[in-house]
């Protein structure tokens, strides 16, 4: 192998994130982003409007799924021994590559998932927090993960983000409270109702993989967006902006899968919520991101975070050499899978 591996260690960025930690108000978030409704879609509780931004593809970087078809990455426990909370993946490309925050790794000692986005710089080695999504295995499926082609529920992300940035701002890093997360994991699999013998979050997509497949294929794909707003009834459950369209394209089923678990055991469809209700909603939430207040982490990769709450959403946007790479805000008053 050709060139310098860069090593991205989490003893660095321990002794630097108390350093690089503010507090600020920003118009950058919302500000340059204007974003264009392109489409409004719907499935009985679920519907989705798919946006651009005014600023696209300004920075050139691969999703994992990618490095992991072409064979360019390596996800491993950190040693022999492993680490519940803690992976460690090998870029052996000349790419900047693209995790998202609540992307699963199946195999290794245990399946975990991400707890933030990170960018990978190229020839790097990189120590990932992580938080496992199987609590009765810990022995080995083969050496190395493998990728997924889900995220975990978006409940389920927004309740580890809000735990996360309650940790961060202890300076403990970007962990969320496994017991927590192994709880939740229960009550998804027990409102699918999923068996798993080592209570495995796999087991809930594997086991229900034709009826979210069959709910998610009703919403169609717009090719000029970079993002998209997820509601169930009428309350907006998400938001993610990526920096490419292609990453996005991507991104788009995965997502809809982590919607699907919360959404399509709700047979009753919301007839009253329409597409103007959710451009406005979907509007101000750009508009109101303007002045929110935000702090600044390192990222785990390269860049940096800016985490902020705005009502009752959760948010991160991770920016790398003055370019957003992926934004994400997560409603943190769904918690749990009955909540509704």
């Amino acid at each position: 192998m050709e060139g310098t591996i860069r090593t991205t260690n989490s003893l660095v960025y321990s002794m630097t994130c108390e350093q690089k930690q503010t507090k600020l108000k920003t118009i950058h978030i919302g500000a340059f982003m204007n974003p264009k409704i392109l489409s409004f879609q719907k499935n009985r509780s679920l519907a989705i409007v798919q946006l651009a931004t005014s600023e696209q593809n300004t920075f050139d970087y691969i999703s994992s799924s990618n490095a992991f078809k072409q064979d360019i990455i390596e996800v491993k426990e950190v040693n022999e021994a492993g680490s519940v909370n803690n992976i460690f993946v090998l870029n052996l490309s000349d790419k900047f590559i693209f995790f998202s925050d609540g992307d699963v790794v199946e195999g290794a000692k245990q399946n975990r998932v991400l707890n933030t986005s990170v960018l990978l710089p190229p020839k790097s080695k990189t120590n990932i927090p992580v938080s496992c999504i199987e609590q009765g295995r810990w022995k080995y499926q083969g050496d190395k993960f493998k990728e997924t082609d889900y995220t975990i529920p978006t409940g389920l992300r927004a309740s580890k983000a809000d735990n996360i940035k309650s940790s961060l701002k202890m300076n403990k890093k970007h962990y969320a409270e496994q017991s927590k997360v192994w709880e939740d994991v229960k009550l998804y699999a027990k409102s699918q109702k999923v068996f798993s013998k080592t209570s495995n979050l796999s087991d809930v997509y594997e086991q229900k993989r034709d009826d979210i497949n069959e709910f998610i294929n009703k919403f169609k794909h717009s090719s000029e967006s970079n993002g998209i707003a997820v509601f169930i009834k009428s309350k907006l459950l998400s938001i993610d902006i990526f920096n490419r369209t292609d990453i996005f394209e991507e991104y788009f089923q995965k997502l809809l899968k982590g919607s699907a678990v919360e959404a399509f055991y709700l047979n009753e469809p919301d007839t009253t919520f329409e597409q103007k209700d959710a451009e406005n909603k979907t509007l101000n939430f750009f508009n109101k991101i303007n002045e929110v207040e935000f702090e600044i982490y390192p990222g785990v990769g390269v860049g940096e975070e800016k985490r902020f709450n705005l009502n009752e959403l959760n948010g991160l946007e991770l920016v790398y050499e003055s370019k957003m790479i992926h934004l994400n805000a997560l409603n943190i008053s769904k918690n749990n899978p009955h909540s509704y």
